[in-house]
């Protein structure tokens, strides 16, 4: 009742065991009330009444209005921060606090997550533990009491987001082939866009400042016309749809270019290199372009296949070996120059030395060393010098030899040949006896072994000339005072000098002057001096050559001298009794015979 007079309307009670229940309607909200019950039965016969406690009367509050979601790097990620205006009427009794839900979707079943306010101390609440980039239904609960609430739903879904995370993966390529000099390529991987799609990024290099703004998908940007050399710093920040821009993230890079190429390229080999062995020098590179000089590459390339290699480390190197080559072989050389650890086009520069290289080793020995002397040695002092190539060059043409004769050990004479196997030494004193030794040179430095030869070997030259050739008559037999008939006798005086080696033989040339025709050619030991001819023609004059020779058969005879003036004479003995034929006065001469007569 209200003021000990009934009100509303009534009710028809219920029960459920001892429990009964009865709805008053009609009442005031905001108003208190007491109830009486009184319990009666079938002879209206009444129990003592029961008087309640003054209790207000209310309703479910109005719906809250004007409700708005904020979400974003202000709010925080994974959350959502909703705001409303409070219920026109709470019909009955204040508010004391709202709920807001976060749903999947409007139906009020997909409950996800919820945040609560007093109803006195906020009209917003910041829901959490929400999914970026996932779209929520918002209701909003106000509540007067245990039972007495009103909701109202949002028509649209809104999604939690923060900023980007920070770009991720950044590379920078320091050298772009195709795009030239003073170039950085920035590369990068996609963030994760805190809830709100990824639109685009900004690049940016400092000292410049230079910048470029890619447009999402593209993860890459150029940025040319920077200076080889100069260090960089790179910042890339990703923005989001609703321009939230993430974190940047930071590194430093230097362009740089392809090298100078190394200059005034230099091939050794042969003995200062050694077999099988190209050594390979040059003047460094003037510019690394940007880096320094990393390493320089040298190859040998036998046409377009890579035979051989090797690596001269920094930018100070100036030499490198290529070893297990093949002597003889001849190989193109190239050196690269290189300013990144990477062995790309772009980051190098190649000197192709002109010209076919070869490497080479000392040659074999020289074969057959033998010595010709006397006339087949050249003469007087002399010793022809002759030899059978090495089998082995050592991998380079033998340019010369070089002949040595020497006596106890000591060099007395040399000669030299370009190429060919033969050559003579000259001004040796002769009759001395010399071994001989052949030395090849295929380069500076470059020598075989001696090749030596079996015997030693002696120079020898013509003697000088016969002395006191003379022809002396040679007594007849039957009576000593005259000469035998056709018969002279040739005496002559030895050399004063043999020149090296001894007389052999001598040689007598006779030749009948009176008539024509060939010589006669007599020979005698180098111990007789006199040579007894027979034969001859009484009368016929004769003239006689003799040559002292100092040499053998095997060793072309022929060297000798004639006697001087080479005399001629004629043999002759008693001539036969003449034959008078007639004797008488001289005429007109007193005192005169002529006689006549035959031989």
């Amino acid at each position: 009742d209200e003021g000990n007079q009934p009100v509303g309307s009534s009710c028809n009670p219920t029960s459920s065991g001892e429990t009964w229940t009865c709805v008053v309607t009609e009442l005031t909200n905001g108003k208190y009330y007491t109830a009486k019950i009184v319990a009666t039965n079938g002879s209206d016969s009444s129990s003592t009444v029961t008087i309640s406690d003054a209790v207000p009367v209310y309703g479910p509050p109005d719906a809250v209005t004007s409700i708005n979601v904020t979400a974003g790097p202000g709010v925080g990620s994974q959350k959502l921060t909703v705001s409303w205006m409070a219920p026109v009427n709470v019909h009955g009794k204040e508010l004391t606090k709202y709920v807001v839900w976060a749903m999947s979707s409007s139906s009020a079943i997909s409950f996800v997550k919820s945040c609560t306010v007093v109803a006195s101390v906020a009209t917003s609440c910041t829901i959490t533990g929400l999914t970026n980039g996932t779209a929520y239904y918002i209701k909003v609960w106000a509540y007067n009491g245990p039972d007495t609430y009103k909701g109202v739903a949002t028509n649209l879904g809104y999604s939690p987001f923060t900023n980007p995370d920070a770009v991720t993966g950044v590379s920078v390529k320091e050298r772009d082939v195709d795009a030239g000099a003073g170039t950085l390529k920035i590369s990068w991987n996609k963030p994760f866009d805190g809830g709100q799609p990824v639109t685009g990024y900004t690049v940016t290099l400092t000292p410049g400042p230079r910048t470029c703004k890619p447009t999402a998908p593209t993860t890459t940007c150029t940025i040319s016309g920077l200076q080889d050399g100069t260090k960089y710093t790179i910042s890339v920040i990703a923005t989001n749809a609703v321009g939230s821009d993430s974190e940047a993230t930071t590194l430093q890079a230097t362009p740089y270019s392809a090298p100078d190429a190394a200059t005034a390229g230099v091939v050794t080999s042969g003995f200062a290199a050694g077999s099988q062995t190209l050594v390979v020098s040059w003047t460094a590179a003037s510019s690394g372009n940007g880096r320094d000089i990393e390493r320089y590459v040298v190859s040998a390339k036998l046409g377009l296949v890579l035979a051989g290699t090797c690596t001269a480390m920094g930018a100070i190197a100036r030499t490198c070996t290529i070893t297990g080559l093949a002597n003889g072989t001849d190989y193109s050389i190239a050196v690269v120059t290189y300013n990144n650890y990477v062995s790309d086009l772009g980051s190098s520069a190649t000197l192709s030395i002109a010209g076919a290289f070869h490497p080479y080793t000392v040659p074999g020995v020289p074969t057959s060393v033998r010595g010709a002397v006397g006339r087949a040695g050249g003469g007087n002092g002399k010793i022809r010098v002759s030899w059978t190539a090495p089998s082995d060059n050592g991998g380079n043409t033998i340019t010369e030899y070089t002949a040595t004769a020497k006596r106890s050990g000591a060099v007395a004479g040399s000669c030299t040949s370009s190429g060919a196997t033969t050559c003579d030494i000259t001004s040796l004193p002769n009759g001395q006896e010399y071994s001989l030794q052949v030395i090849a040179t295929n380069g500076a430095n470059s020598f075989s072994a001696a090749g030596n030869s079996a015997s030693t070997v002696n120079p020898y030259g013509q003697p000088s000339v016969v002395r006191s050739v003379a022809w002396q008559c040679i007594p007849n037999p039957i009576q000593p005072t005259i000469c035998a008939s056709g018969e002279l006798m040739a005496s002559w005086t030895a050399p004063a000098a043999t020149n090296g080696r001894s007389i052999q033989k001598y040689s007598l040339t006779l030749t009948d002057t009176t008539v024509s025709g060939s010589p006669a050619v007599f020979t005698t030991t180098p111990s007789v001096l006199t040579y007894d001819f027979t034969g001859l023609i009484n009368g016929h004059e004769y003239r006689l050559a003799v040559s002292a020779i100092n040499s053998t058969p095997s060793e072309e005879e022929s060297i000798g001298n004639a006697g001087s003036p080479g005399a001629t004479t004629n043999p002759f003995t008693v001539p036969k009794p003449p034959v008078i034929a007639s004797v008488a006065a001289t005429p007109d001469q007193t005192g005169s015979l002529t006689v006549t007569w035959t031989r």
